[in-house]
C-alpha cells in the first residue's frame, strides 16, 4: 500500500515539474529530482546510489544557475512550450531507441525546437542575436533536458519494471 501511495505522489511530483518549467523562479528540476527520489524509496524501482547522487548534483548545479543567471527578464513562455515540446518528443524517442538514448534524445529535441521557434514571426520580437541564441539555449535549455530527462528516467524505470524487453543499466 504505502509503495502505490509513493509512486502515484512520484508520478504527481514529475508531472508538476513539467507544468513548473513554464514559472520562471521554481526550481522545476529540484521537483523532478524529488520524485525520482520517492520512487526509490518504493520497492518498484532501485536505482544505484551514485545515479541519484548525479542527479542530485545536477539539480544543485540547476539551481545554483538559477540563482546567478543574469537574463532572468527574458523568459518567454511560447519558447519553453517549444523547448518542452521538443525535449519530451526526443526523450521518448530516446527511450524507443535505448533507454540510455532518453538524456541525448531530450537534449537533441530541446535544440531542434528552440531551432524551430527562431524561424517563427514570433521569435523576430526577441531578436536573438548569436550570443543571445546561446546564451538563452543554455539558461533555459538546461533546466528543461533535466528536468524531462528525469521523468524520462522514471518512465523508463516503470517500463523496465513491467516490461522484460527493457533493460536499464541504473
Amino acid at each position: 500500500m504505502t509503495d502505490i501511495l509513493l509512486a502515484i505522489i512520484a508520478a504527481i511530483a514529475a508531472s508538476a515539474s513539467l507544468v513548473l518549467l513554464f514559472v520562471n523562479r521554481v526550481p522545476s528540476a529540484l521537483v523532478a529530482f524529488f520524485a525520482l527520489w520517492i520512487l526509490n524509496q518504493s520497492h518498484y524501482v532501485a536505482f544505484a546510489p551514485g545515479y541519484i547522487l548525479t542527479w542530485l548534483a545536477i539539480t544543485l548545479i540547476i539551481i545554483a544557475l538559477d540563482m546567478m543567471n543574469a537574463t532572468a527578464g527574458h523568459f518567454s513562455r511560447t519558447v519553453v512550450a517549444y523547448m518542452l515540446t521538443g525535449s519530451i518528443a526526443g526523450m521518448l524517442c530516446g527511450i524507443a531507441i535505448n533507454p540510455a538514448g532518453l538524456i541525448p534524445g531530450s537534449a537533441i529535441g530541446a535544440l531542434l525546437a528552440f531551432l524551430a521557434y527562431t524561424r517563427t514571426p514570433a521569435a523576430a520580437k526577441l531578436q536573438f542575436s548569436s550570443s543571445a541564441f546561446i546564451q538563452y539555449f543554455c539558461a533555459n535549455g538546461f533546466r528543461i533536458v533535466a528536468t524531462t530527462s528525469m521523468v524520462g528516467t522514471l518512465i523508463a524505470a516503470v517500463l523496465a519494471r513491467y516490461n522484460a524487453s527493457v533493460a536499464l543499466n541504473l
